[in-house]
């Protein structure tokens, strides 16, 4: 498209200045406007910048260096980009930003990409925020725009730059920040560690869902915004972003406030920033958008926000900061992320497995109710390491709402075998995977033995665990307990209890075994005394060594020629400290089985 050349028209006006109650933060904003005319044909461009074309009509177009007009102490620049021209769609015009704290020097370029989530009139767009160091006091743009064969004369009119400054976070405000996320243990340590003592996460509880400790708006510093013109919504999808800007600062209460600004200031003019929720790399949450408060003072959390252009109502959109098109998030960051969305899909019963029509500007698609930005609109959003994660977050978010339950759970004493016992679990997984093992031993209140591992696969369908119990001691109560977890939730099944059966061997002196055996001691745990059994096929010469689990040998109990039959010897452990013992049969110089007993005092 040609247009007659003329000057570059550049304005700079300060706009508007924000104190925040919280921290002791002062906010500036300050835009920069340029007219530019170009002829990408001819080659020709407005003075004050440069251009570079190439084949079939690609043309680049550079403006000259612009110096950064903030001027208070601040974590970064934040630069909001704005431009219109003549395109065939947003595609045709790439823009990128680079700095530099001398005017000569200068960072590699950062592309700016088109801001899906804003909707602008015909010919205009928006990018997303892009951050640079507070230490750079210049920048530079530069656009390359690309004919098409269905639009063969692109070009840019104008561009907008808005230069936010949101000013630094207190670090007393940052440390409180941070102690809203709370650590607690996985299930995978459940299952290394074998123990359920102590671990901090769900029991079948309503703690699984609850809403987490976030920071609200007072305390990351927005300006108050009336609450009454919010609108409620039923959310039935929730949309997961990525806010796209990358920032080497760890102020990230300073990075919310960009995006409040940016949203709010003159180049977007909206009530309010644009996200539910943001979840930044260290995972705090933030509130963004504010509720709604009704003429009685009740809260509704639930509000339209501005994240997914024509199809705002009835979504929650929460974003996770940074860029992640070709780094992944952090754990900490998708952990929060998961809590989140188990939060609101527990309020609203919502299926997060399945897909739901989603009506977006004008279409209906079919989406899952945890979509990615890009499900619904055209844009990268919320970039491919983090996209990719998304039917890995469905699944957990599941498991966490829907613990493992037992429908029925008993124990059996084999007939044939009566020191073993088997464990029967019916066990409900509501689609998740399962794993978990049997807690016994026979006091009720110390259930310190633990069985083999079992793993059920997640269905619709009722599941069975069988579990078996070995070397139980003869006519002993054992109590008993399941537990089941899965990716998320922990549960545990009623205590039980079983009496071990009477042994058939070593009992009969007359009968000569067939091979020597070492028999599981007795009693165990013990203190400060245990009895240990063994049997020889033939006459041999026996040692019975006894090794601490550090594997430094502690007492050898019996040492020299022993007939066939059954024997006995006693250990006394008085002058030994709690703890594991290994204790095995040596026949003529040869170990021919170990055990393990437990020493409490």
């Amino acid at each position: 498209m040609f247009k007659t050349l003329s000057a570059a028209s550049t304005a700079i006006l300060l706009l508007f200045s924000l104190s925040y109650a919280q921290s002791p933060s002062v906010a500036e904003y300050e835009t920069l406007s340029q007219t530019i005319r170009m002829d990408t044909y001819e080659g020709r461009v407005s003075s004050g910048f440069q251009i570079q074309t190439a084949e079939r009509g690609r043309a680049t177009i550079t403006s000259e260096a612009l110096q950064v007009p903030l001027r208070m102490d601040r974590p970064f620049t934040a630069l909001g980009m704005t431009w219109q021209g003549a395109l065939g769609d947003s595609h045709q015009a790439v823009m990128e930003v680079r700095s530099s704290h001398d005017g000569q020097t200068w960072s590699d370029w950062m592309p700016v990409p088109v801001d899906h989530h804003v909707t602008l009139q015909e010919n205009h767009y928006a990018g997303t925020l892009v951050f640079i160091p507070a230490e750079h006091g210049y920048i530079q743009y530069r656009s390359t725009v690309t004919p098409h064969i269905t639009f063969p004369n692109p070009d840019i009119e104008q561009v907008n730059i808005a230069f936010i400054n949101p000013g630094n976070t207190s670090q007393q405000d940052l440390h409180a920040h941070l102690q809203t996320v709370e650590h607690k243990s996985s299930p995978d340590e459940l299952l290394r560690e074998k123990s359920t003592g102590d671990l901090d996460f769900a029991v079948n509880t309503d703690v699984a869902y609850a809403l987490p400790d976030y920071v609200d708006r007072q305390a990351w510093g927005s300006l108050p915004n009336a609450v009454s013109n919010r609108t409620p919504t039923s959310v039935t999808h929730l949309i997961v972003h990525h806010s796209a800007g990358q920032t080497t600062s760890n102020d990230f209460a300073a990075v919310v406030r960009s995006y409040y600004n940016y949203h709010t200031g003159p180049q977007l003019n909206w009530a309010d920033i644009g996200y539910n929720w943001l979840v930044d790399p260290n995972g705090v949450i933030y509130q963004g958008r504010a509720f709604y408060e009704d003429s009685f003072g009740d809260i509704n959390m639930n509000v339209v926000g501005a994240h997914m252009g024509g199809g705002n109502s009835n979504t929650m959109g929460i974003c996770v900061i940074g860029s992640y098109s070709f780094t992944p998030p952090s754990e900490i960051a998708v952990d929060r992320l998961r809590e989140m969305l188990a939060w609101k899909a527990h309020d609203f019963d919502i299926d997060v497995l399945v897909r739901r029509n989603k009506l977006v500007s004008g279409t209906t698609r079919s989406m899952f109710t945890i979509s990615g930005h890009r499900d619904g609109t055209s844009t990268a959003c919320p970039g491919d390491r983090l996209y990719d994660q998304l039917p890995e977050i469905r699944n957990r978010v599941n498991a966490r709402l829907n613990p493992p339950a037992f429908a029925g759970v008993d124990a059996q004493v084999s007939a044939a075998s009566p020191q073993q016992a088997t464990v029967n679990a019916m066990i409900e997984t509501y689609r998740a995977d399962v794993a978990g093992f049997v807690a016994y031993g026979p006091e009720e209140d110390n259930l310190f033995m633990e069985s083999a591992e079992f793993n059920l696969t997640g269905s619709d369908q009722l599941q069975q665990a069988v579990i078996e119990l070995n070397e139980l001691q003869p006519g002993v109560d054992y109590y008993y307990q399941v537990v089941a977890v899965n990716s998320d939730t922990l549960s545990l099944s009623p205590v039980g209890v079983f009496t071990a059966g009477e042994p058939t061997s070593l009992e009969d002196e007359s009968q000569i075994p067939a091979a020597a055996q070492l028999a599981q001691n007795f009693p165990n745990p013990f203190n400060p005394s245990t009895d240990i059994r063994f049997e020889l096929p033939e006459s041999a010469q026996v040692r019975i060594i006894v090794h601490d689990a550090r594997g430094q040998q502690v007492e050898v109990l019996a040492q020299g020629g022993y007939s066939a039959g059954r024997h006995q010897v006693s250990f006394n452990a008085g002058n030994l400290s709690s703890g594991l013992y290994f204790y095995g049969l040596e026949v003529n110089g040869r170990i021919v089985q170990t055990r393990k007993m437990l020493l409490l005092k």
